[in-house]
C-alpha cells in the first residue's frame, strides 16, 4: 500500500500488485456468482456478488481517492483515514453513495424498501444485507416475519424475489 496526499490527511491506496490482485478477485467472484445463479444457490450468489462489489469499490476508491476523501465519509482511525484494505463493504458503500458513484434514494436506517424509488446504491445495500445473512448469528437475528426498515434483514423477506438486475 502507498500513501497519497489528499488535503491534510493521507488516504492509503493500493500498490500496482494489490490492484491486479483485486481485479483477479473481482473476476473470480463474478464467475462464481454466475455459477450460483445457474445452480439456484441465491444466498451463495449474494455472498459472491457482495465480494465482487467490494473488490470493485476498493479499486474505485484506489483510482478516485481524492473524490473519496472529498466526501467526508472516509472511515477514520483517530484523526487518520483507515488503510483502504481495512474498509468493509458498508464503509465502501457509504463513500460510494456520498461520491455519487452509486446513487441511492432510500435511507437504510429510516426507509422501508420501495422498489419504485430504489436506485443502484439501494440495491447494493440490499446485496450487503443479504451477504451478511451468511453469518449464522445475523441469520438468527432475522426472523422472516420481523417488521423493520430496509436496513434490517427483514427487508429481504418483504421485498420479494431478488431483481434480475442484481445478477447482471
Amino acid at each position: 500500500m502507498k500513501d497519497e496526499q489528499v488535503g491534510v490527511a493521507k488516504l492509503t491506496t493500493l500498490t500496482e500488485e494489490e490492484a491486479r490482485e483485486f481485479w483477479r478477485l473481482y473476476r473470480l467472484y463474478w464467475r462464481e456468482a454466475e455459477r450460483c445463479e445457474e445452480a439456484k444457490a441465491y444466498l451463495a450468489g449474494c455472498v459472491m456478488l457482495g465480494s465482487a462489489l467490494e473488490a470493485l469499490l476498493i479499486l474505485m476508491v484506489d483510482v478516485y481517492d481524492e473524490q473519496a476523501a472529498a466526501t467526508g465519509r472516509v472511515p477514520m482511525k483517530g484523526k487518520k483515514p483507515k488503510p483502504l484494505l481495512d474498509w468493509d463493504l458498508g464503509k465502501l458503500l457509504r463513500v460510494a453513495k456520498a461520491a455519487g458513484w452509486l446513487p441511492a434514494k432510500l435511507d437504510p436506517d429510516k426507509d422501508d424498501w420501495d422498489g419504485r424509488k430504489a436506485k443502484v446504491g439501494d440495491y447494493a445495500e440490499v446485496a450487503r444485507v443479504v451477504r451478511n445473512l451468511a453469518h449464522p448469528g445475523d441469520s438468527l437475528l432475522c426472523p422472516a416475519d420481523q417488521i423493520g426498515h430496509f436496513g434490517d434483514c427483514s427487508a429481504v423477506s418483504r421485498m420479494g424475489p431478488m431483481p434480475a438486475t442484481l445478477w447482471r
